[in-house]
């Protein structure tokens, strides 16, 4: 199926009315007498700003190395993601909700960046469009999944709506960014 079909333009997606912060973040853990139970349901309270170039916003839900942590119930590996993009363990993984604004850029390969991952990226909400080397610039539907195997990319959202996109970045040290590419730091928690 052609990706500009009207059918996929026609795709409905997640309603975020408040972005990042509607989005209930489920934490299990142990009680005292270490039975499995709900520790928390709130929205992830990590949510930081990309580079101001960027326009991005993220919640960081989990991060997890690639050796199990002590478990903790008080522990939470959200407060612990990255200030770069990659997960903090190189062979970890990271999860995090990204709102994607309009971009500041007239240039949308400004903010073209790679990673030692493979990301698993689904868009929830919102378009955007996906921008490579080569000057192809794909437009993301809500349900579309993109795997974006450590390549130079950028995200460019060219609407006033923001794009709700949820990125899963597995380490892959080995993989792409020919050299260590450019990642983006986060402006703080």
């Amino acid at each position: 199926m052609n990706p500009n079909d009207s059918e996929m333009r026609q795709r409905q997606g997640i309603e975020l009315p408040n972005g990042l912060s509607d989005v209930r973040r489920i934490l299990t853990g142990f009680d005292e007498q270490n039975r499995s139970t709900v520790l928390s349901t709130v929205p992830s309270p990590h949510v930081k700003d990309a580079a101001a170039a960027t326009g991005i916003r993220f919640a960081e839900i989990w991060n997890t190395p690639s050796t199990a942590p002590e478990e903790d119930n008080d522990y939470d590996a959200g407060g612990h993601a990255p200030e770069a993009m990659n997960p903090t363990d190189p062979r970890g993984s990271l999860l995090r909700l990204a709102e994607i604004g309009r971009d500041p850029n007239e240039d949308p390969a400004a903010t073209m960046h790679s990673t030692n991952t493979v990301d698993y990226v689904v868009i929830l909400s919102g378009t955007v469009f996906g921008v490579f080397e080569d000057g192809t610039e794909l437009e993301c539907f809500p349900g579309d999944i993109a795997i974006v195997r450590g390549v130079p990319h950028a995200w460019s959202n060219k609407n006033d709506e923001p794009c709700i996109a949820l990125f899963v970045l597995v380490g892959a040290p080995d993989h792409g960014t020919r050299g260590g590419g450019q990642n983006f730091v986060a402006d703080g928690d």
